[in-house]
């Protein structure tokens, strides 16, 4: 139905001369009397897809495009019989010179797509899922994930940004200066803080601007394990930082650290129980302080708790404990009233 509705559409914009004879329209009267296209009920299914492909052509031709590009977006969050319809169609009506199409989607959700499909496929033929693409992707092209550095540089991109929110020119400098530092685009090149100072001028800017960067590398390794280096994952958790501090500053609450309500939000964000139990522990708390994390943080307590029993039986208890190495990022929690970054939270909800 798309396919119709494009080709209709596109020879309304083309439109007839308005200075045809009246022998040239009658003659493209009758050609339009013989087109298959244009009498479904007259014509068979492979008439219809061999008559759009050729006015298709005849199309292109007609305006002129070197290359028609289509570029199918997010067709992995389609319904799956959406999905094999979209890709059918592409299939049996747009494959004609001068067309180029482009995919753009989780090759893991088409597969499933496929397997919705034809749910009765005997085991013999299981990678059928995997040969339904392969015959219609000519030239596959996987983006790898963002690794460690990639997302500590992507994530201090992402800081900046909010930080530099009133001079985007500075910002836009910054991104030009870190792409021309670079010879190759896998150079290990590091958006450190003396290569952004090195665009700022010595003022009160600089004084946070250390801190600020210093949450990338705190968050960096979390999120590029736990999000697989997935940008789109890495950005919605930094815009969920950003909005619980703006929403902490419309409710009179200032003095939030990102560095802390960046740590907080990865307990909530991948360890849901111990987050419950934590946010328990600080609101009934008279200084706001949670007895699991002093014990995952403060080196005393894990001795004493460590001290009645055999080594290998602690380090088998640290290894089980899921806040382990959460605990071990900065900035340390245990000494921090952690209640004004639940009491908001709450009062939202």
């Amino acid at each position: 139905m798309w396919t119709g509705w494009f080709f209709c559409k596109a020879k309304q914009f083309l439109g007839s001369d308005e200075g045809s004879s009246e022998k040239e329209k009658d003659g493209k009267k009758k050609d339009e009397d013989d087109d298959p296209w244009l009498k479904p009920e007259e014509a068979t299914v492979p008439a219809q897809i061999q008559a759009f492909r050729k006015e298709l052509e005849e199309l292109i031709n007609r305006v002129k495009v070197e290359r028609l590009v289509i570029l199918v977006d997010d067709l992995d969050r389609c319904l799956p019989h959406t999905v094999i319809e979209i890709l059918e169609a592409v299939k049996l009506f747009l494959f004609v010179p001068g067309t180029v199409f482009v995919i753009a989607t989780d090759e893991a959700m088409i597969e499933y797509a496929v397997r919705r499909h034809y749910p009765d496929l005997p085991v013999s033929q299981a990678d059928y899922t995997k040969h339904y693409l392969e015959k219609l992707i000519q030239i596959p092209i996987r983006i790898p994930s963002l690794n460690q550095l990639q997302t500590q540089n992507y994530i201090r991109f992402l800081l900046l940004q909010y930080h530099l929110d009133e001079d985007q020119t500075l910002l836009r400098e910054i991104c030009q200066a870190f792409e021309d530092s670079k010879t190759t685009p896998y150079d290990t090149t590091e958006l450190s803080y003396d290569f952004i100072t090195t665009k700022f001028k010595k003022d009160d800017q600089t004084r946070t601007l250390r801190s600020l960067l210093a949450i990338a590398d705190q968050l960096g390794s979390s999120l590029a394990t736990e999000l697989r280096g997935n940008p789109r994952n890495i950005k919605r958790f930094m815009n969920t930082v950003f909005l619980r501090k703006r929403v902490a500053e419309i409710y009179g609450l200032k003095d939030l650290k990102l560095g802390v309500l960046s740590k907080l939000l990865l307990l909530e964000r991948f360890h849901d129980k111990e987050y419950t139990q934590i946010v328990g522990e600080v609101t009934s708390s008279a200084n706001g302080h949670s007895q699991t994390i002093i014990g995952l943080e403060e080196p005393a307590t894990k001795e004493t708790a460590g001290a009645n029993q055999p080594n290998h039986a602690a380090k088998t208890d640290d290894q089980e404990n899921p806040l382990l190495e959460w605990a071990k990022l900065e900035p340390k929690l245990s000494k921090v009233d952690l209640r004004p970054y639940y009491s908001y939270h709450e009062n939202v909800q």
